[in-house]
């Protein structure tokens, strides 16, 4: 299980981007690719039916499919196809209860995962028009392979595939993509070791860099011995399981923390105690937790400038953050008045003091909401810390 706690603690830096393919839809009824073939086989003329009866590979079923009637009534088909109603999307659910996926990556033409976070929780990127300004407060899903919306940038046929890896197709969503898996580590879900897209993206990508210090994680249930020894070949990690089976261990390992605080909760028996595992940008919004509290701590997990932004926000105008301060603090003090000041914040008083029976000193900085905290503070996930205001 050593590598599943390098999942995890890759998930919990935030420094994961899901890939999701069609098979995390199948339980909620999705078509899959053999589904898809056998439709598009079925309304080929019988000679032609007859020269592909064995053939099972979308990529080219559909480039024959759209040589005898045209684009137009090809996608009109696969559109057909996609016409059906979801029955279990439990697993699609599960995903905006994850706060430390930011990004997700997916060749699906269904709306599931969209669906599953609305739109006031995620934006969709479908084209490279889709790439200008994207929004800091909502998690990302790029659409890939198109979907019904975006048509003309539906990934089908052997042919788009060529197109999709060429450098003319979509520049700037490839330069996104490209982007996120040369920095962070990529979690596989619903795809077969039969889909050469996993193999041809990681491909692409190791091109661009001389050392790739990326892990690749993959999914999927009961692969065989040589498929397994194939991930190992190309360096991806495999978990025997399916995705059903990971989100319960998943919330079960990163909710470690609330689990023990509701402990302390139920065992000094405390009254109105309400505990939340999520990322403080999120809860900073003005429709949840934003300027409602009297007092506020933290405690020493990052500079004083960063600690501001992420609990000042939560802060009533009249009311105290107060962090938790190790060691000597009087330069990052000096060096973190300016981000105090942008968030509301005004600074008036250290409370130096001693560890008990020792002479490790520790501080408490009172810090005074008043004024209302800018809007667009906290920035995106991790700018705070990576990017300290100064």
């Amino acid at each position: 299980m050593a590598d599943f706690k390098e999942l995890i603690d890759s998930i919990r830096k935030e420094q994961v981007t899901l890939f999701l393919g069609s098979g995390f839809s199948r339980k909620a009824g999705a078509p899959m690719a053999n589904a898809i073939v056998a439709s598009l086989k079925e309304s080929m003329p019988d000679d032609i039916k007859d020269d592909f009866r064995g053939e099972t590979h979308l990529d080219l079923i559909s480039e024959e499919y759209e040589q005898i009637y045209g684009r137009e009534s090809l996608i009109n088909k696969l559109e057909e196809i996609f016409n059906f109603m979801p029955t279990d999307t439990s697993d699609h659910t599960c995903l905006p209860k994850i706060p430390h996926i930011r990004h997700i990556i997916t060749t699906n033409y269904d709306t599931l995962i969209e669906d599953a976070y609305g739109p006031e929780n995620c934006y969709v990127v479908r084209t490279t028009a889709d790439c200008v300004n994207l929004p800091k407060d909502k998690t990302i899903i790029y659409k890939i392979h198109g979907d019904f919306i975006a048509k003309d940038n539906i990934v089908l046929t052997k042919q788009d595939y060529t197109n999709f890896f060429s450098d003319n197709n979509e520049p700037l969503l490839w330069k996104y993509i490209q982007s996120h898996i040369l920095t962070n580590d990529m979690l596989f879900i619903g795809y077969s070791l039969e889909d050469t897209n996993i193999y041809t993206l990681i491909q692409e990508i190791r091109k661009q860099v001389k050392t790739d210090t990326r892990k690749y994680f993959l999914i999927a249930p009961g692969l065989l011995k040589h498929k397994i020894e194939r991930l190992a070949r190309t360096e991806i990690k495999y978990f025997n399981a399916k995705a059903e089976d990971l989100f319960p261990v998943l919330f079960e390992t990163l909710n470690k923390r609330i689990k023990f605080l509701n402990e302390v909760v139920s065992q000094l028996r405390l009254e109105d105690v309400e505990t939340i595992h999520g990322r403080a940008e999120d809860y900073a919004k003005p429709s949840m937790k934003r300027e409602s509290f009297d007092v506020c701590v933290s405690r020493a997990v990052a500079n004083l400038a960063s600690l501001s932004e992420y609990c000042l926000p939560y802060v009533k105008i009249g009311g105290y953050f107060i962090p938790y301060k190790s060691g000597k603090v009087d330069e990052e003090l000096e060096k973190s008045k300016k981000a105090v000041f942008l968030l509301g914040g005004k600074i008036e008083e250290e409370v130096k003091f001693f560890l008990p029976d020792s002479d490790i000193s520790r501080s408490l900085i009172k810090i005074k909401k008043v004024s209302v905290t800018p809007k667009k503070y906290p920035r995106k996930s991790g700018l705070a810390t990576k990017e300290p205001i100064k």
